[in-house]
């Protein structure tokens, strides 16, 4: 199995997605939004806990790239651009 790719069901789709390119996850609700670097977006029928296990089990080794900030957001690190500890306040770029 190829770990560079995740593949998520949507409501109708099967969503093929380079880890590479995925900035962050959203939770909304039931679902979880994927927020791609090339300004690509999809959606999951997961919630966000669900999605951080499917990263865990999918992805193993790889899936420490990815932490979980708050009970609305799993970032990847990679795109980590400033942290700012007063304000509480963190921004990721591409």
């Amino acid at each position: 199995m190829n770990t560079n790719y995740l593949f998520f069901n949507s409501r109708d789709e099967l969503l093929r997605i380079d880890i590479a390119k995925i900035v962050y996850f959203e939770a909304d609700g039931n679902y979880t939004n994927i927020i791609l670097s090339n300004k690509l977006r999809g959606i999951v029928c997961l919630n966000l806990t669900q999605t951080e296990k499917a990263l865990a089990e999918r992805l193993k080794e790889k899936s420490r790239c990815f932490a979980r900030i708050g009970k609305r957001y799993i970032i990847n690190l990679n795109y980590i651009y400033q942290i700012n500890v007063i304000k509480q306040r963190l921004v990721l770029s591409d």
